[in-house]
């Protein structure tokens, strides 16, 4: 299975999107009116990414002996380490800290469930403001133990129906107003995208007899999903979404129906990496250093709040200073670069003794995913 450097650079994207944002939110001299408006998307092209990475391993070794413990082992040793390490952490050091914060749900963080009491209109106990951002992780970790055995159920013929409805019960959940926005039910559209990208892309001979087909057709979804959010811009349905303020359904909608536009939009891009990988015109996401932060990305997303929150406590003002800001995200870059060298790469090095084993002779299916699984 190669490896698609360009989803690197689309990665490196994202989390620059993030992390500007949330360093925005502390620092007025940062705000930025598209990264306000859009930023928190780039969650979604995090999660698009990984139901068509996460899926093609599926597709492409799911008849394997032993496929889901090999699976979830290698899940565990890439998720598991640095989320541990800091959650401990942060907990470990919050005695000392001058204002401690409330521990009450250090149990749901510890097993990804923050936010799932919200099902059933309760709430997640306190915890560390500056660990809330996990919410994305916790959605993650809860696909990758539903979605395997699934797939392997259903097969690859009911997969793309599976996809339809989990696109069409995200619009939906979002749009009622009833539920968070961060949940697993109101942002599986993202993931589903990513996976039916995957089915289409599962035969690398179709791929190349219909490339031209294949490339007309995302950047036709390109075009399309950018129209809707640019409208959606223009018609003032970008807001965030506000629970402190009921919207009119026709608004709640508006936005529901933006967000799966940009999942479209970014199922475009990735089918274009996918298909075109290497190819000039994509070169701008295989520059060396956007791939190295597409590479720590993981560790950018998980440190940054905790490092802005820390300098935005020392500080003791209601905003951050741009000095600040810059500081806490240049701490933010060193600290994932140190990560990834001394505690993600060894412990990543791990997953060798725990490859896939395909049986022999079996036909070559999602050679155009790359896998970091």
């Amino acid at each position: 299975m190669r490896r698609v450097r360009e989803l690197d650079g689309l990665r490196a994207i994202a989390v620059i999107a993030v992390l500007w944002l949330h360093a925005a939110t502390l620092c007025p001299a940062l705000r930025f009116g598209p990264i306000m408006r859009w930023g928190s998307t780039a969650v979604d092209l995090f999660f698009v990414i990984s139901g068509f990475l996460i899926t093609g391993i599926i597709l492409n070794s799911g008849g394997s002996p032993g496929f889901l413990t090999t699976f979830y082992v290698r899940r565990s040793l890439r998720i598991w380490p640095i989320y541990y390490l800091c959650l401990l952490g942060i907990a470990a050091v919050n005695p000392i800290l001058p204002r401690p914060f409330a521990v009450d749900g250090l149990g749901y963080y510890l097993t990804y469930l923050q936010g799932v009491p919200s099902y059933w209109a309760g709430r997640t106990p306190e915890f560390c403001k500056a660990f809330a951002h996990t919410w994305s992780l916790a959605v993650e970790e809860q696909f990758y133990l539903i979605w395997p055995g699934l797939v392997l159920w259903l097969g690859s013929r009911r997969l793309a129906r599976a996809c339809g409805t989990m696109i069409a019960i995200a619009i939906a959940a979002r749009a009622s107003g009833v539920l968070d926005s961060q949940l697993l039910l109101t942002r599986c559209d993202g993931l589903a995208m990513g996976a039916g990208l995957a089915l289409v892309l599962s035969e690398t001979e179709r791929v190349t007899r219909h490339i031209a087909r294949y490339y007309t057709a995302f950047a036709a979804m390109i075009a399309v999903g950018c129209l809707v959010v640019i409208a959606a811009d223009l018609a003032g349905l970008s807001q965030a979404f506000n629970p402190l303020r009921p919207d009119a359904i026709l608004v709640r909608i508006g936005k529901s129906l933006t967000l799966f536009a940009c999942n479209v939009a970014f199922a475009g891009m990735i089918g274009l990496c996918a298909c075109g990988s290497g190819h000039r015109r994509l070169r701008f996401l295989r520059v060396q250093w956007v791939c190295g932060l597409g590479t720590i990305s993981y560790g950018l997303y998980l440190y940054h709040n905790l490092l802005l929150a820390f300098a935005h406590q020392r500080l003791g003002r209601p905003d951050l200073s741009p000095a600040a800001a810059v500081a806490a995200l240049v701490g933010t870059l060193v600290l994932a670069i140190l990560s990834w060298r001394f505690v993600e790469k060894p412990i990543l090095n791990l997953k060798d003794r725990f490859a896939y084993d395909r049986p022999r002779g079996e036909r070559g299916r999602g050679a155009l995913q790359v896998s970091r699984g």
